[in-house]
C-alpha cells in the first residue's frame, strides 16, 4: 500500500528527485537541515495550537502567548548561525501571532488542533496528514484552517485543502463546505468553498499521482529556485549551481 500525505505529493509534484531521496531511499534523517524558518514555523504552529486547545478562554492575551512563544523557543532553537539571526526570526514569529492575538477570535474553540487524521481511499492508497485547525459552525458543518507563516504566492493552489477534507470526508459524519488557508505573515485569510465534486476531483487527482509514483523509475530532477532551500542540495548534482539558503530569504506558502 501506498502512504502518501499532502506534504509528499507537493514534494513530488516539486522535484521527483527529491521525492526520492525522501521518501524511497529514506535519507531524511541523514540530510535534514535545521532551516530557520522551520524552526519558527513549528513554534509558531505549536503555540497556536496551545493557545486555542489548551489555554482557557479567560486566560488568552497577548502577554499569554508571548510567553508560550518564548517558553517553546527556549526548547527548540536551531538552525540559526548567531543570536542576531535567532532574534531576527523569533520578531517575525511575535509579529505573526500579536497580529493573531489583537485582528482574530481568541475565544474560539476549536473541534480539534494539531489532530493527525488518516484515511483508505483505496486498497491500494492511504492519505494521511495533520490538520492545524478544525472549527464546528454553528450549522454542525467544519471549517479546515491551516496556518502558514510564510508569505503567500501569488497564485494560491487549492488542492492541499481538499486533500484534507477527503480524508476527513473518509473518517468524519460532517460536511465540510470550506477550508481555508490563514497566512499570518500577511495578515490574510484564503478561504475555498468545497462542493461534493471537489473533492471527488481531488480523489481523482490524488489517485493519479499515486500511480504515476508508483510507475516512476527515473525519478527526474527539477533545477530551480527552490533547490537552494533543499535538504539535498549536496548529493544532487543537478541542483549545486544553487547556493543553500539560511538566512533572510524563506520559502513561500509553508
Amino acid at each position: 500500500m501506498l502512504r502518501l500525505s499532502p506534504f509528499s505529493i507537493s514534494i513530488y509534484q516539486q522535484c521527483p528527485r527529491r521525492y526520492k531521496y525522501h521518501y524511497v531511499d529514506g535519507l531524511a534523517q541523514l540530510y535534514k537541515k535545521p532551516w530557520p524558518w522551520l524552526t519558527m514555523g513549528s513554534n509558531v504552529h505549536s503555540t497556536l495550537a496551545e493557545f486555542l486547545g489548551v489555554i482557557p478562554e479567560t486566560q488568552r492575551t497577548i502577554e499569554t502567548i508571548e510567553n508560550l512563544l518564548r517558553r517553546k523557543w527556549r526548547v527548540s532553537r536551531e538552525g540559526f548561525v548567531d543570536r542576531e539571526e535567532e532574534r531576527k526570526w523569533g520578531e517575525r514569529a511575535l509579529a505573526q501571532l500579536r497580529w493573531f492575538a489583537n485582528t482574530q477570535r481568541i475565544d474560539v474553540r476549536p473541534f480539534m488542533v494539531e489532530k493527525f487524521h488518516e484515511a483508505s481511499i483505496t486498497p491500494d492508497l492511504t492519505l494521511n496528514g495533520k490538520i492545524d485547525r478544525i472549527d464546528q459552525m454553528d450549522d454542525g458543518s467544519l471549517h479546515v484552517i491551516d496556518y502558514k507563516t510564510g508569505r503567500m504566492p501569488e497564485k494560491v493552489d487549492g488542492f492541499q485543502p481538499l486533500l484534507y477534507s477527503l480524508i476527513l470526508s473518509k473518517t468524519l459524519s460532517y460536511p465540510i463546505p470550506e477550508a481555508s488557508y490563514l497566512y499570518l505573515a500577511d495578515g490574510v485569510w484564503h478561504t475555498l468553498s468545497i462542493a461534493e465534486n471537489d473533492v471527488q476531483d481531488a480523489q481523482s487527482k490524488a489517485l493519479e499521482i499515486a500511480r504515476e509514483i508508483e510507475l516512476e523509475r527515473d525519478y527526474p530532477e527539477v533545477v530551480g529556485s527552490l533547490c537552494r532551500f533543499c535538504d539535498f542540495l549536496e548529493i544532487c548534482g543537478a541542483g549545486r549551481e544553487f547556493q543553500p539558503t539560511t538566512t533572510d530569504i524563506e520559502p513561500v506558502d509553508l
